[in-house]
């Protein structure tokens, strides 16, 4: 198949190199939809990171499972899966605290800028939808694999609170998603360090309330100036130089939190100015993998449109026109378009587009997820699989009545649980656990199969105030029929489910 492959610093190259195969039997391989050039793809190209040979470049993915290892169990071939940057089997202690990036297996993606690549670990590194997304949501899921998770990174390194004030330094791709990440975040005051007119515009869609264009001195005294003589609370960090690490311990107030996901090339740092400045840092390669599934559930829900970020889009063919065209600034993110070859492999046949198409109401509440950092059940439960609904009752006790909706759960051998519901009236009033009609969280479950009860710690939901809460609910399977019941009989609700 035809790959990209750096030979040397600026000698990026389109060629024919070996089909990708199952090495391990916790490998997948994958057709992608789409892959893209990374900011950090450009250390090595401009030579500033050490090329010993030949390098199968491209790192962000997602696509079509076309073939899995002996013991892969969550992912299955005609799956659509996002994978992270870092591989991981997201069972490890590092992986169960929520950074999969320092996973004891720790792996990192190579050779993605291809039509198929291997993505070892897949089990702890994948997450598939519940169905194939239609096409104008690739540009989306892509950019969630990598830049839009690392910008989320900072600004949750950074603790990103409702009402805080932010400082984004770099106006690269990750620092645009960065400005996307506050905004979600609830951020007050975004203030975007940019000197581009075509960044800043974007910054400003996503959400930036200003625009600072100096740097050095005059940057930081201009932002001093707009907040105050305080300072930022929290403040992204991403690039990855002195000058820009310089420039974002300045920006930051007493006690605020740097964020920082730049790559670091020559930075250094004065112990004196770090003991008296009595700033918290937090950073490094971002746990990708904690926040694929709220990521994917925000964009299949139409809530975000990260995708915007890609500027410029090339056929695999021309990826060296796109290498040159960020080094050189012409170009903020370029998509590459993964064309088919000739002999390519099977993959299992999909919906039409137009089918597709009809998917994407269905596609807003399918944010479906291994969990972050949860126990394996010590034995496989009745209740383990995936269910679709078939009815929900509710009104008061002892008189329900049946609403029309549509969803499913799905229980994992992880000890996950993941909820996905959809109210037919886009317009029916909110409740505790919806939000314009969709239902979508997930977390550690714990099931007590004795007492016929489970319950889930809300780890990521659409509803924010779920989050961090515990809810015990009440089961009952037989043959293939799930009915979950809430503890306290009061709230009147009953749901059907049957076996996928």
């Amino acid at each position: 198949m035809l790959a990209t492959v750096l030979h040397k610093p600026g000698d990026i190259r389109c060629e024919e190199i070996a089909d990708p195969k199952i090495m391990r039997p916790t490998d997948a391989i994958i057709k992608l939809s789409a892959s893209c050039i990374c900011g950090s793809d450009l250390w090595p190209y401009r030579g500033l990171q050490r090329v010993d040979g030949p390098m199968h470049m491209g790192h962000e993915y997602c696509g079509i499972v076309v073939e899995v290892g002996a013991e892969v169990r969550t992912v299955r071939p005609g799956q659509f899966v996002v994978g992270s940057f870092c591989l991981s089997d997201n069972t490890c202690p590092h992986c169960r605290f929520g950074f999969q990036s320092s996973c004891v297996q720790r792996e990192f993606m190579s050779g993605a800028q291809a039509p198929y690549a291997r993505v070892p670990l897949a089990d702890g590194t994948l997450v598939a939808t519940a169905e194939v997304p239609p096409a104008e949501l690739i540009p989306d899921l892509l950019a969630v694999s990598d830049v839009l998770g690392t910008g989320w990174y900072a600004a949750d390194a950074a603790e990103v609170r409702e009402g805080s004030t932010v400082v984004v330094v770099g106006d690269g791709a990750v620092g645009l998603m960065g400005v996307l990440a506050a905004k979600e975040m609830g951020a007050e005051r975004i203030i975007a360090m940019s000197r581009h007119a075509s960044r800043q515009k974007l910054a400003r869609e996503f959400g930036a309330t200003d625009i600072v264009a100096e740097r050095g001195e005059e940057g930081v005294a201009r932002i001093k100036e707009l907040t105050k003589d305080v300072g930022a609370d929290s403040v992204l960090e991403c690039v990855g130089t002195a000058e820009s690490f310089d420039q974002a311990l300045a920006c930051s107030r007493p006690g605020g939190t740097i964020g920082y996901v730049g790559v670091p090339h020559g930075v250094n740092f004065d112990g004196q100015k770090l003991f008296f400045g009595q700033k918290r840092m937090l950073g490094g390669p971002a746990p990708v993998r904690r926040f694929l599934p709220d990521l994917m559930g925000r964009v299949l829900q139409g809530r975000i449109k990260p995708g915007k970020v890609f500027d410029l889009k090339l056929p695999l063919a021309e990826v060296a026109e796109g290498y040159r065209a960020m080094d050189e600034r012409r170009a903020i993110k370029v998509m590459l378009r993964c064309e088919r070859r000739l002999g390519g492999r099977p993959v299992r046949t999909h919906k039409s587009e137009k089918e597709q198409r009809h998917m994407t109401m269905r596609l807003k509440i399918a944010a479906l997820a291994l969990s972050v950092a949860t126990p394996a059940f010590s034995q496989e439960s009745p209740i383990i699989g995936a269910w679709r609904m078939r009815s929900l009752e509710a009104g008061a006790e002892g008189s329900l009545k049946p609403v029309p909706y549509s969803g499913q759960v799905i229980f994992t051998e992880a000890g996950t649980l993941s909820v996905q519901a959809q109210n037919p009236d886009a317009k029916a009033p909110d409740t505790p656990y919806t939000e314009n009609g969709y239902e979508a969280y997930y977390g550690p479950v714990a099931i007590d199969d004795q007492d016929k009860t489970f319950v889930i710690t809300i780890e990521s939901s659409l509803v924010r105030n779920l989050v961090g809460k515990s809810m015990k609910r009440k089961f009952e399977v037989s043959d293939n029929k799930l009915v979950l019941t809430p503890d306290n009989p009061a709230e009147g609700w009953r749901v059907t489910y049957e076996r996928y």
